[in-house]
């Protein structure tokens, strides 16, 4: 499941950039940054692959394409 995570941005911008791009995944906003500080967060955006025991497996800095995406989950499956 892919879930997002806004960060440093309006939550109105938010919903534009994910409208604008047709995304409907979860997306949820860290209003006190209180997500980015327990992940680590370094910058935006980053992707985190996270195991179904809660585990971070990679973290993926800066803008990723669907095939890299795609390519380092198949990796954890």
């Amino acid at each position: 499941m892919l879930i997002g995570v806004t960060v440093k941005d309006k939550p109105a911008d938010a919903r534009g950039f994910l409208s604008e791009f047709n995304l409907t995944n979860p997306n949820f906003y860290d209003a006190d940054g209180r997500v980015g500080v327990m992940f680590g967060l370094t910058g935006v955006p980053e992707t985190y692959i996270i195991d179904r025991a809660g585990v971070i497996r990679h973290k993926y800095f800066g803008p990723i394409t669907f095939e890299t995406l795609e390519q380092k989950v198949k990796e954890y499956l």
